[in-house]
C-alpha cells in the first residue's frame, strides 16, 4: 500500500510542523504531495533552504510532488525547487509504483496569479492522458474554486471525484 502525506495552503502554520509530522508519523509516507498556495514559503531566499527538497528526504521515496496554486507565483518568477527531490506535476507527470500523478496548477476563475480557462485545463489534462497506461492507476489533481476535484482510474474505472464542467 502506498502512503502519501497530502497538504495544501500552508499559509501560516510553522513549516517545522511538517518536519515533525514526517519524522514521527507511522508508517513513513512514501511521498509528500503539496497541493498549492504559498509555495514561496518553502524556498527561503535568504538561506537558500529548499524545504520541499528537505521534506522529501524524510519520505521513503525521497520525493515531494507539487502543483502551484492560484495564489502562487508562476514558474518564471516563483520559487525553483531541487528537481532531484521535487516534481512540478503541472509540467511533469510522476509515476510511482502503479500510480501516475498529473497536476493542473492555478485556477479557472477568481483572484490569483495563475489562471487558465476550462478549455486550457481540459487540453492540458488531455495532453498528459496518453502517459497513463490502462493498467496503471492515476491521480489527477485539479484546484478549482468551485470544487476540489480528484479524479482517478483503476484500469479505466472512475474511482472518485468530480469533473470540471466541460471536461470529458
Amino acid at each position: 500500500m502506498t502512503h502519501i502525506l497530502a497538504v495544501s495552503d500552508w499559509r501560516s502554520q510553522p513549516i517545522d510542523d511538517l518536519y515533525t509530522i514526517l519524522e514521527t508519523v507511522e508508517p513513513t509516507p512514501d511521498l509528500l504531495l503539496y497541493a498549492g498556495d504559498d509555495l514561496s514559503r518553502f524556498k527561503n531566499a535568504d538561506t537558500d533552504t529548499d524545504h520541499l527538497a528537505e521534506l522529501a528526504r524524510l519520505t521513503k521515496h525521497q520525493q515531494s510532488l507539487y502543483v502551484r496554486g492560484n495564489d502562487d507565483f508562476p514558474p518564471s518568477t516563483g520559487p525553483q525547487f531541487d528537481a532531484e527531490f521535487t516534481t512540478d506535476l503541472h509540467r511533469t507527470p510522476y509515476t510511482y509504483e502503479d500510480l501516475v500523478f498529473i497536476g493542473q496548477e492555478g485556477s479557472t476563475q477568481g483572484p490569483g496569479l495563475i489562471t487558465y480557462t476550462e478549455d486550457d485545463v481540459q487540453r492540458h489534462l488531455s495532453e498528459h492522458a496518453p502517459l497513463v497506461k490502462t493498467e496503471l492507476r492515476f491521480l489527477s489533481l485539479t484546484l478549482l474554486p468551485s470544487a476540489f476535484s480528484i479524479s482517478g482510474s483503476d484500469s479505466g474505472n472512475n474511482i472518485s471525484g468530480r469533473r470540471p464542467s466541460g471536461a470529458s
